[in-house]
């Protein structure tokens, strides 16, 4: 571990000006912050420019994950605490690199009390300085919620927990007050209630001093002055005394302690005599919140949650005392100089996603400018281009900082460029990127062999319109009741509209939701100011000047939805048109205007969720045809991706968002980035993929069960995702042919591990399905059926000849897959963006969606090996360990560091190729500012045809006359190109005479090849 060094301490010239790499860790209880500075030597060696690192903010105790932040003004003991992370801070600036943190902005953790914001809202209610933070809903449709908070928490109907007596009222001396208990939860009891309780355990000898007395004398007067004075503050300032001298008295007399008690004993009933439980039920029903079944919850919730997680509470960040507060540590470790970037976490959760990232830029550049004056931060340096002001920003003038946000885009979307963001964490570029490993070719016997293993197979867009329904009238349908309500207030506002009943606008509402195309719109006040900003310039008075996307989006959901509207009223979809696009509020039928846009905007918050859940957590369980597609941001049903397309992708990007990240892992990837890529092999190979699926139904037919109603554990479908799963994660190492062909048998320790993996995969995916199991309605015989099966199947003496075919077929897969591998890593490290890697993927990357992608990591074994520094084609022969990839990112990454401005800046130029498999190659230059310098890179594609099965090495053959057209008037077309990634001692490579680059040159040691102007190599 490197040794610590003084918090001011920085790298030589400081942190880069931009981020070159980044590399994403997660931090946990069992890797906190001294155990990520251990691995910042590795990390800069590798070529890593800036750590990214998973929330660091004080969470939920035990958080794998760190988004359930309980308190934003602390960084996370579990971690290591404020000491560990400056070590760790430390030993990232002498190492010369930045930090990227993401943050939390839209939500908090709220489970068992111990988020001190939400236990003063759940003892204060509206009262609570912190009411108006989160986003309660305190007059919803339900009467008896009106002016409390529903606590969706209990394991049984509310009688049946009471009277069974697991519902107690006990004094919490950490807490500082009484608390109703349901095993680990602490719900506040109002100081206004102390008296009722006390006086229950008082009598003259317990109260010789008369303390008690007093005690219960001021709980009194905060009941009696809360219906006549409105001196919040004041009451406040009463209930802290009360609450300080009940813990000093009970701290000091044992007198007190047993009045505590007796009056605790006076609220315990006896299970079996109902009316005993009286006393604490009459209690609880005057707290500012109602605990109740969890099941409740889908219907009556009345907070807004991140998505159907009922102890994680949206914030109401667009309110400026909750945005300072929240922020205030953040901006104090940009000031120290200890931050340099912002991932932002679902921005789309927040009520205006623009001006919360116009203010985070404004009070992040205050923050810098206040480290540079106290010496922090070293002085801004030019980030060239050399015509680029000193002090200028390369992410551009009205974006200093660097923040990235997590955005999932539709196919036709674009992320808006009137954000001042430097671009989003991803997710395009790892579905462009699979794209191009998808042959279009194999769509229609790929959705053929579905049908044959898994039934008639409904068309996904059928699919995900089925999952929006459902999650919105299942676990969202309290989210969906709530927007109804606020329509329904609006409509009633005029006589024009009040005749649209609740039932009506929720039904309409669900109908347009559901065939919204993107997550959501981005409707704010601003549509109004621009009308105003134009009148006389020929714009409709009476229509929003809302952006052409959000509109052209509005119009497609709300077009179909009244298309297949079933009601014979279809006005019902014009006013929520004339709503969602804020038309109404300037088209003066009696509507108020802020009304309007508050409506507007808070159903913009609905419609991300609810794709979210349809889509991502439900219909990519349900359609399996290739499950490479099924990828955050992707859509199964778009097959491949064109050179064509992909080279206009990667312009755009150079154009629009230079310094986005490029990822093909996260933290919450469905599937691993090596694992995707040996699955798109199936598009070219669909018929001996049936044959095995078929070979594989029959050997495993007797494991499957049947269950008393007739279904079949495990469904067709789900045992049709069963098999592509497990072909995905097989180990590479478990898959070696001996020199007659043959695969030998696992060990039982590795076949073990794979089996669990499978047994947690397969019930978390049929659960998230929502067909024969789901999370909220669980089907223990179906779940049991599908785990008797896996491990069946996966028994090395009941399962042996399938485990020993499966094995076969990835190891006549996997070069294949290899070079798919290789290529898809040298892309993202090559195209314009700023490549991003997610922890320990610098080796193969066969996981499965979270947890199982969040396994620890051997560091120590990527340290050593990396040491050794060898080149790529030095680890061809051992390629099955991975080290051939770590040794392709290191290589490149260091081109990289070497030559940042080419890469940040330097223009990316498509090139040609010629021959018999030029449809199998991606080629292209990025050239230097000047034109005079470039690095030429060729990556293959789709090359199971050129794949020998013999050869045993991830190395196409047979390319002929495959060949790279170099433009002939380009200088740097006319010299010798280095080989960055084979021996050091070959000679530059130069074109033919007809200026091209053979393909079996260029591919001759590797399946990848990167060429460099030999300056660029000084």
């Amino acid at each position: 571990m490197p040794p610590a060094v003084p918090s001011s301490a920085v790298g030589v010239n400081g942190p880069p000006t931009w981020p070159r790499a980044t590399v994403r860790l997660q931090m946990t209880p069992d890797f906190g912050f001294d155990a990520a500075t251990a691995i910042v030597p590795t990390l800069s060696a590798l070529g890593i420019s800036h750590v990214y690192l998973s929330p660091i903010m004080m969470a939920r105790a035990g958080s794998q994950h760190g988004y359930d932040i309980i308190d934003h003004s602390r960084i996370n003991p579990d971690l290591g605490g404020e000491p560990g992370f400056r070590r760790f801070s430390d030993a990232v600036q002498v190492h010369g690199m930045g930090l990227i943190l993401d943050i939390v902005p839209n939500h908090m953790g709220i489970g068992v009390g111990e988020n001190r914001w939400w236990r003063d809202v759940l003892e204060w209610g509206r009262d609570s300085p912190h009411a108006d933070w989160f986003d309660i809903d305190w007059e919803p449709a339900e009467p008896s919620l009106h002016g409390k908070i529903l606590l969706p928490v209990l394991g049984d109907h509310y009688g049946a927990i009471l009277e069974r007596g697991e519902l107690t009222l006990r004094y919490d001396a950490e807490l500082s007050g009484f608390v109703v208990r349901y095993y680990e939860h602490a719900f506040p009891i109002r100081t206004h209630d102390y008296g009722d309780i006390l006086r229950q355990g008082v009598t003259p000898d317990r109260d010789e001093d008369g303390v008690l007395a007093l005690v219960i004398a001021g709980a009194d007067s905060l009941r009696l002055s809360d219906r006549h004075d409105s001196d919040t503050v004041g009451r406040r300032r009463v209930a802290a005394v009360i609450k300080r001298r009940l813990a000093e008295l009970l701290e000091s007399s044992a007198e007190a302690r047993a009045a505590a008690a007796a009056a605790e004993a006076a609220f315990t009933g006896t299970p079996g005599q109902a009316s005993s439980f009286d006393p604490l039920n009459a209690l609880i029903e005057r707290q500012n919140y109602r605990p109740a079944f969890w099941r409740v919850a889908a219907h009556e919730i009345n907070y807004r949650r991140f998505f159907e997680i009922n102890d994680l509470a949206a914030l109401r960040m667009e309110r400026t005392d909750l945005f300072e507060t929240a922020h205030k540590l953040l901006f104090d470790l940009i000031a120290e100089g200890r931050v340099q970037g912002i991932r932002l976490d679902h921005v789309d959760g927040l009520l205006d996603p623009q001006v919360y990232f116009q203010r985070l830029q404004a009070d992040a550049c205050a923050a810098e400018a206040r480290g540079r004056a106290a010496g922090h931060i070293p002085p801004v340096t030019a980030p060239n281009p050399a015509d680029m002001e000193a002090d200028a920003s390369p992410f551009g003038p009205d974006q200093p900082f660097y923040v990235i946000v997590e955005k999932i885009l539709a196919p036709h979307e674009r992320l808006r460029e009137s954000w001042p963001i430097a671009g989003s964490t991803g997710y395009e570029f790892m579905n462009q990127a699979l794209g191009l490993f998808i042959d279009p070719a194999g769509e229609g016997p790929l959705n053929d062999a579905y049908a044959q293993a898994a039934g008639p197979i409904r068309p996904y867009e059928d699919d995900v319109l089925a999952a929006k329904r459902q999650v919105m009238e299942e676990s969202l349908a309290s989210e969906v009741g709530v927007m109804a309500n606020r329509l329904n207030r609006l409509a009633k506002q005029s006589r024009a509209t009040r005749d649209y009943s609740r039932m009506a606008l929720r039904a309409a509402l669900i109908d347009v939701i559901a065939h919204f195309p993107v997550y959501r719109t981005y409707v704010s006040p601003r549509a109004l100011a621009a009308v105003g900003e134009l009148e006389g310039d020929g714009a409709d008075p009476t229509a929003a000047r809302i952006d052409d996307q959000d509109r052209r989006d509005l119009q497609w959901a709300v077009g179909l939805a009244r298309k297949r509207a079933r009601t014979p009223d279809v006005s019902v979809y014009d006013f929520l048109y004339d709503v969602l696009t804020g038309d109404l509020a300037l088209a003066d039928r009696g509507h108020d205007a802020d009304t309007v846009i508050d409506v507007a905007m808070r159903v913009q918050q609905l419609t991300s969720p609810v794709m979210a859940k349809a889509m991502e957590d439900t219909a990519f369980y349900r359609y399996v045809r290739l499950t490479a597609l099924n990828e955050v941001g992707g859509e199964p049903e778009r097959f491949g991706l064109s050179v064509t397309a992909f080279h206009h992708a990667c312009q755009t990007r150079l154009e629009k968002w230079p310094f986005t990240l490029l990822a093909t892992a996260t933290h919450d990837h469905k599937r691993g980035e090596d694992m995707r890529v040996r699955l798109a092999l199936l598009s070219e190979a669909p018929e001996v993929w049936l044959e095995r699926v078929r070979r594989w139904r029959d050997l495993n037919q007797r494991r499957a069960s049947e269950l008393p109603d007739g279904r079949r554990a495990p469904s067709a479908n789900d045992e049709y995702l069963f098999y592509q799963t497990l072909l995905g994660i097989w180990p590479l190492d478990l898959a070696i042919p001996d020199e007659d062909g043959t695969v030998a048998a696992p060990p039982s320790e590795a076949l073990a591990d794979i089996t669990e993996r499978m047994v947690a995969y397969m019930q978390k995916a049929a659960r998230e399905a929502k067909r024969d199991t789901a999370w909220t309605a669980q089907d223990p015989e179906y779940e049991a059926g599908v785990e008797g099966f896996v491990r069946g199947v996966l028994s090395a003496n009941v399962g042996g000849a399938f485990v020993a075919d499966m094995a076969a077929f990835v190891a006549r897969l996997a070069p294949a897959g290899i070079v798919n591998a290789l290529a898809q890593t040298t892309l993202r490290l090559t195209v314009p963006g700023v490549p991003d890697l997610y922890q320990g993927t610098d080796l193969w990357d066969f996981s499965l969606v979270d947890p199982d992608n969040r396994r620890p990591v051997d560091f120590v074994a990527r340290a050593r090996w990396l040491a050794e520094g060898a080149r790529p084609s030095e680890r061809m022969e051992t390629w099955r360990d991975g080290r051939v990839k770590q040794a392709l990112i290191a290589a490149l990454l260091d081109l990289r560091t070497s030559n940042p401005n080419l890469f940040a800046f330097g223009d990316y130029v498509p090139l040609e190729t010629v021959g018999c498999h030029a449809d199998r190659l991606i080629a292209f230059a990025r050239v230097s500012t000047d034109g005079d310098q470039a690095v030429v890179v060729v990556v293959p594609r789709l090359v199971w045809p050129l794949m020998d099965e013999r050869d045993g090495l991830p190395l196409p053959r047979g390319w002929a006359d495959t060949a790279v057209q170099l433009p002939a008037d380009a200088p740097w077309a006319t010299r010798g190109l280095c080989d960055v990634l084979g021996r050091p001692t070959a000679p530059p490579l130069s074109a033919e005479t007809d200026g091209t680059l053979p393909a079996a040159l260029l591919l001759e040691e590797l399946p990848v090849a990167v060429r460099v102007s030999d300056t660029l190599l000084a």
